[in-house]
């Protein structure tokens, strides 16, 4: 027996569904169109347009430069939501993948194959302060080269 009969037979919508096995969540679901509809109609191809100009732009500073351009206040949502809508975004890296990413650094099999560069700050006694930029070899780890300035 459907659900809908048995809430037109007087059973209440809880005991019906309680009865047919089904959730809540399942007997008032709506299946969403595909493409959601924009309350800002100008806002899409006015931020595709800055995005092209500005491609390094993250939610945030194109919402600012949208805000700018438009001269009025631009929702970072909006932002996000058009930038879905233009399939732009990624989903964003978990830690773990962050982590697993950093441990495949390559591994040199002999002298000269892979050198690590360093900058600091160091003091040089009546000179003052400098900048040490060195070279170091990751196999043998000594030094390849180093300036100071």
């Amino acid at each position: 027996m459907s659900i809908k009969i048995m809430i037109d037979n007087g059973l209440s919508a809880r005991k019906a569904m309680h009865l047919a096995g089904t959730s809540q969540g399942s007997y008032y679901y709506r299946k969403r169109k595909n493409e959601r509809n924009m309350k800002d109609k100008e806002l899409l191809p006015k931020v595709q347009e800055l995005s092209l100009r500005k491609p390094m732009y993250g939610t945030r500073m194109m919402a600012a430069y949208a805000s700018r351009e438009l001269n009025r206040p631009v929702n970072r949502k909006a932002v996000k939501h058009a930038f879905r809508l233009l399939g732009w975004n990624r989903p964003q890296l978990k830690k773990r993948d962050l982590i697993k990413a950093s441990d495949k650094a390559p591994k040199p099999s002999g002298i000269n194959q892979l050198w690590e560069a360093d900058m600091t700050y160091i003091w040089c006694g009546a000179d003052g302060w400098c900048y040490l930029f060195n070279v170091i070899d990751v196999y043998s780890r000594e030094w390849i080269s180093y300036v100071c300035v």
